[in-house]
C-alpha cells in the first residue's frame, strides 16, 4: 500500500467520525468529550507516570533534594536578612556611637547615662525578637555594654564573656573588618543549668563624622541556634537529614545538638561543595550505618559566604517511598477511572434530561403555545437558558397581546381620523379667497391672521411626527400666539428666552404648543390684561434640552396635577385627550425614559418642565 492510498483511508476515517460527531445530539456530544478529556487522558497520564516515575527515581532524588535543599538555603537567607538589618540599622544610626563615646573615653559625668541609654536600645532590640537571646556593645576598649535575656540581667551574662571580650575571636574579627561577622558557639553554665547552641552575628561601630579614627567599638547579636534549625529541620524519613556547616566543615547548626561544633567535613580547603560522599560517611556515620546503604549529598552556599547547607538522604529509603507511590499510582488510577466513569454517565444523563426538557419548550412555542414552561433542576447554564426562555416565552405573549391593544387602538384611531378628514387644499384655496378679498377691502390685520392661521394649518397637517429645527418651531409658535392673543384682545403677553445657538436643535414638532394652549384656555381666568407666559428654552448638558413654560394663571386643582404627573400612556383610554396628555404620550413613544414631562403648580402660577434628548 502506498503512502497516497494510506492517507486517502486516513482522510476518509476522518471524514466519516466528523459527520458521526456532527449528527450525534449535544448530550452524546459532551458525553463523548468527557471521555476524551478525562477517563482516557487520566488513564494514560497514570500509565506513563508510572513508567517514568520508575525509570527517572534517580533524577527525581536528586530533584527533590534540590529543590528542598534551595528552599532551607531560602529559608536561611530569609533568617539572617532580618538580623543583618537589625546590625544595619545599628551602625548607620549615630546615636550609638554618640552614648559609646563617653564610655570608652570614661568620661564619668557622662559614662552612668550613656550606658544606661544603650542598655535601654538594646533590651528594645532583644524584646522585638523572641529569637534574640542577647545583644551587646562593645567599646574599642573591651568596655561592654549588655543585655541578656537567659539571665535577665545587664550585669551578668552567659551569652557574652564581658571581662575578656579583648580577646574574643569574634570581637577581634569584627574590629578588624568592616563586614558583618558570623560565629557558632555553645554555652554552657553547670551552676546555673544553662546549655544552649547560639549563632553570633558582629559588626564594628564607626564614628561616620571622624571615619579616619578608625571603629570605635561593635555590635555584637546572640541569636538562639534552635530558630535556625527549625527553618530546614525536616522529617528525616522522607526529606533526609539537613544541618549547617562552616567552610570548615565544622558543624553549626544540626537536629542532634550533639554533633555541633564537629566537624563531619575534613580537609575541605574552603570548598564545601567539592567535599565527596567518602568523606562523609567516614566522619559521619556509624559502621551499622556505613554498610548495605547509598547516600546522596548535596551540598549549597547560603548569602552568607561562611555557611552552607547539607543535605543527606538514604537512596534505599528513597527508593521504598517511590515504590509505594508507584503503586498506589495504580490503585489511584483503576479508582479514578471508574469514578470519572460513573460521574460522566451521571452528568450525561442530568444534560440528556434538561436539554429534552427545553427542545419540548421551544417545539412547543414553535406551534404557537405560549403557556409553556420549562423547569429544570439545578443551577447551572441549562437552568439560566430554562429561565430566559421563560422569560422570552412571557415577554412574547405580552408583546402578541401588547401588539393585539395596539392594532385595535390604530384601528380606532383610522376611524377617528376619516370621521374628521378635511380636504386640506379646499382649506388653503378657501383662506387664500378670503385673505384676497381682506387685502381688496384693505383689512391688512385680517390678512395677517389668514396668513398666520394658513401657516398654522399646514404645520399642523404634515407629518405629525416630523423633526424640526427649534428655529422652525418658535416661528409656528410666535403664529399661534399672535393669532390667540388677536382673539382674546391681547389679554396676556408671552416672552420667549432662548440663546441664538440652540435654534439649531432638533426636535419633535409641536411639542411647546399644547402646553402654551393650555395656559391660555385653562390657565387664564379672564381678560385680566395682567396675564404673562413665559417660555425658557435651555440646554441642561451637552445631551439634554429644558423646555419650561411659567404661567401667572389660576394653576391646577390637585386632582389634575396628581393625574398628570402620574400619567401612564399603558392606562390611558381618553382616545379624544390633546394638551399635555398628548405631549406626555408623544414624549414617552419618541424619547422613552429619557423625555419627561414634569408640572408643578399652585394659585398664581403654573410651570411645565420639558426635558428631552437634545438632537
Amino acid at each position: 500500500m502506498s503512502l497516497f492510498e494510506l492517507e486517502k483511508i486516513l482522510m476518509g476515517l476522518i471524514y466519516r467520525i466528523k459527520r458521526k460527531y456532527k449528527g450525534m445530539g449535544i448530550a452524546k456530544k459532551i458525553f463523548l468529550m468527557l471521555i476524551l478529556v478525562s477517563v482516557i487522558p487520566i488513564a494514560t497520564i497514570f500509565v506513563m507516570t508510572y513508567h517514568i516515575t520508575t525509570k527517572e527515581i534517580g533524577s527525581q532524588i536528586n530533584s527533590l533534594a534540590d529543590a528542598n535543599l534551595q528552599q532551607a538555603v531560602s529559608n536561611v537567607d530569609n533568617f539572617f536578612s532580618e538580623y543583618n538589618k537589625i546590625i544595619t540599622s545599628v551602625y548607620t544610626d549615630e546615636a550609638y556611637v554618640k552614648y559609646l563615646n563617653p564610655i570608652n573615653e570614661w568620661n564619668l559625668k557622662e559614662y552612668y547615662y550613656a550606658k544606661n541609654q544603650l542598655i535601654q536600645r538594646l533590651q528594645t532590640i532583644a524584646y522585638n525578637n523572641r529569637n534574640i537571646l542577647g545583644a551587646a556593645i562593645v567599646g574599642k576598649n573591651s568596655e561592654t555594654v549588655f543585655f541578656d535575656k537567659l539571665s535577665y540581667s545587664v550585669e551578668e551574662s552567659y551569652c557574652f564573656d564581658n571581662k575578656n571580650m579583648r580577646f574574643n575571636s569574634l570581637y577581634q574579627s569584627a574590629m578588624e573588618q568592616r563586614e558583618n561577622v558570623y560565629e557558632s558557639r555553645i554555652l554552657e553554665n553547670e551552676t546555673k543549668d544553662v546549655k544552649k547552641n547560639c549563632i553570633y552575628i558582629a559588626h564594628q561601630l564607626v564614628d561616620f563624622n571622624n571615619i579616619k579614627k578608625g571603629p570605635v567599638g561593635c555590635f555584637i547579636l546572640c541569636i538562639d541556634e534552635e530558630a535556625l534549625n527549625a527553618l530546614y529541620g525536616a522529617d528525616e524519613q522522607y526529606s533526609g537529614d539537613t544541618f549547617m556547616v562552616s567552610k570548615n566543615g565544622k558543624v553549626i547548626s544540626h537536629n542532634n545538638k550533639a554533633l555541633i561544633g564537629t566537624t563531619v567535613f575534613e580537609n575541605t580547603q574552603g570548598n564545601i561543595e567539592a567535599v565527596q560522599i567518602e568523606g562523609y560517611i567516614e566522619n559521619y556515620l556509624s559502621e551499622d550505618e556505613k554498610s548495605d546503604k547509598h547516600h546522596i549529598v548535596n551540598v549549597k552556599q547560603t548569602s552568607i559566604e561562611d555557611f552552607y547547607i547539607v543535605n543527606v538522604r538514604e537512596k534505599n529509603k528513597v527508593m521504598q517511598k517511590i515504590t509505594y507511590i508507584n503503586t498506589l499510582i495504580c490503585l489511584i488510577g483503576i479508582i479514578t477511572g471508574i469514578v470519572c466513569l460513573i460521574i460522566t454517565l451521571t452528568f450525561y444523563h442530568q444534560i440528556q434530561k434538561s436539554v429534552t426538557k427545553i427542545i419540548s419548550g421551544m417545539e412547543s412555542v414553535n406551534e404557537d403555545n405560549y403557556d409553556v414552561h420549562i423547569c429544570v433542576d439545578g443551577e447551572d447554564e441549562f437552568n439560566l437558558i430554562a429561565r430566559h426562555f421563560n422569560d422570552m416565552v412571557l415577554q412574547i405573549k405580552n408583546s402578541k397581546q401588547q401588539k393585539e391593544k395596539a392594532l385595535l387602538r390604530e384601528k380606532n384611531a383610522e376611524i377617528r381620523a376619516l370621521e374628521a378628514q378635511i380636504n386640506p387644499h379646499f382649506i388653503y384655496n378657501t383662506l387664500d379667497a378670503i385673505n384676497w378679498v381682506a387685502i381688496s377691502h384693505e383689512e391688512y390685520s385680517i390678512s395677517k391672521m389668514l396668513n398666520s392661521l394658513a401657516v398654522i394649518l399646514r404645520y399642523n397637517i404634515s407629518n405629525s411626527n416630523e423633526i424640526v429645527s427649534l428655529r422652525e418651531e418658535i416661528t409656528y409658535l410666535k403664529k399661534y400666539i399672535f393669532l390667540q392673543q388677536q382673539r382674546f384682545d391681547y389679554s396676556f403677553l408671552c416672552r420667549i428666552d432662548m440663546k441664538e445657538e440652540l435654534y439649531d436643535c432638533k426636535i419633535h414638532k409641536l411639542m411647546i404648543q399644547p402646553v402654551i394652549e393650555n395656559s391660555i384656555i385653562h390657565g387664564f381666568p379672564g381678560t385680566t390684561g395682567n396675564d404673562e407666559i413665559l417660555i425658557e428654552i435651555n440646554r441642561e448638558n451637552e445631551s439634554e434640552l429644558l423646555i419650561k413654560v411659567t404661567d401667572n394663571g389660576k394653576g391646577m386643582d390637585k386632582n389634575t396635577l396628581k393625574q398628570l404627573n402620574e400619567f401612564d400612556i399603558e392606562s390611558d383610554n381618553k382616545g379624544k385627550s390633546i394638551g399635555l396628555r398628548n405631549v406626555i404620550m408623544r414624549l414617552k413613544l419618541y424619547y422613552g425614559e429619557k423625555g419627561n414631562l414634569c408640572v408643578q403648580s399652585k394659585e398664581g402660577k403654573t410651570v411645565v418642565l420639558i426635558k428631552m434628548p437634545c438632537e
